[in-house]
Formats: C-alpha cells, sequence, structure tokens
C-alpha cells in the first residue's frame, strides 16, 4: 500500500492507495510517503476542495466492504456540495428503520471527505464525525461559502 501526506486544517492526512485505489484517507501520521499519480492527484485535489475550487473529486475510490456500505455511498453521492441531509431522512432513503445505523456506518467511512459523509446532520446540530466535530463544522462551512461560487 502506497501513502502520501497532506493537510487539512493544519491536520495531518495520510491518504492511501490499494491497487490503484484509494482506499483511506485518514488524519493520522503514518510512515514513509509515496509520490504515486493517484496520490499526487488525490492530494492536489484535496486541497483544491479545501480552497473553495473543487465540488467534486475524480477518483478511483475502493469499494465499500458490504451491499449496504455501495447503496449507502449511492445515496451520499446524491446529498450536493453545501446542502446537508439529517441521519433520519438518510436513514429512510435506504429502507432503513432508524437513523442509529446508518451514523454507525458512516462513522466508519474510510474514504471521509472523499465520500461526503459530514453533510449528514443531527436535526440538533452537526452530530458526530470520524474526525471529530472541529472538522466537520469547518467543512459544512466551507461548502456553505463556497457554495454560490
Amino acid at each position: 500500500m502506497n501513502a502520501l501526506f497532506s493537510y487539512l486544517h493544519g491536520l495531518p492526512v495520510l491518504i492511501e492507495e490499494e491497487d490503484g485505489l484509494i482506499a483511506s484517507l485518514r488524519l493520522e501520521v503514518g510512515v514513509g510517503e509515496e509520490r504515486t499519480p493517484l496520490l499526487l492527484k488525490a492530494k492536489s485535489e484535496l486541497g483544491e476542495y479545501l480552497a473553495g475550487e473543487r465540488r467534486d473529486f475524480d477518483l478511483p475510490l475502493k469499494d465499500a466492504k458490504t451491499a449496504f456500505g455501495m447503496r449507502l455511498r449511492g445515496e451520499l453521492s446524491k446529498v450536493a456540495y453545501g446542502e446537508t441531509l439529517h441521519y433520519g431522512e438518510l436513514a429512510l432513503r435506504l429502507g432503513q428503520n432508524g437513523a442509529r445505523g446508518v451514523a454507525s456506518s458512516l462513522h466508519v467511512n474510510d474514504i471521509a471527505i472523499l465520500v461526503p459523509c459530514h453533510r449528514i446532520i443531527a436535526k440538533d446540530g452537526p452530530g458526530g464525525y470520524r474526525y471529530g466535530g472541529k472538522i466537520k463544522k469547518f467543512l459544512l462551512e466551507l461548502e456553505k461559502e463556497h457554495r454560490y461560487r
């Protein structure tokens, strides 16, 4: 597996590639750094996104591990840049009875940001996020600021 470092709101990001696909994006420091064309493209696209210049990513992504995970990604891709959806609404779209299972599935999204689970919020506020509430709030505010540009 190859890896490349970038930064998100001052935090180190480790982007990992496996078999020519983006396999994970984690807020942590790893060991070593490879500069494959795919990882350089991912780093560039992440930088463009953070600068408000990119709304969607054009990267090959590793498939989710389950059929539910693939359906979940499909629904997440329908939530537009700068928009939000409540956990319960997403659960209904997926044919689920409650939001808790959906929230748990989102929390283990290995390629968060690239698959925009930060756009799913609780009715009483942002809700949880794999990388923490400060990063989720930052991403939501970033998209809101650049939505109509």
